[in-house]
């Protein structure tokens, strides 16, 4: 059953249509898949030395 106002080319244009939208966006998202899958890791940057920890309180000598 076709749509009441639509001809045959019509349809066919609008399937057409559709059907290249999904191969764009399917193949944009396999292009992006493949791009991420082969690039080379970037090197990570070895860790800062740990800082010293600095003591919140000074011990005092108790005179007895």
């Amino acid at each position: 059953m076709m749509p009441v106002g639509l001809e045959m080319w019509e349809l066919v244009a609008i399937s057409a249509m559709c059907s290249l939208t999904a191969l764009s966006v399917f193949s944009t998202i396999a292009v992006s898949v493949a791009y991420l899958a082969t690039r080379e890791s970037e090197p990570v940057a070895a860790p800062a030395p740990a800082a010293k920890p600095v003591p919140t309180f000074a011990p005092v000598p108790v005179a007895g």
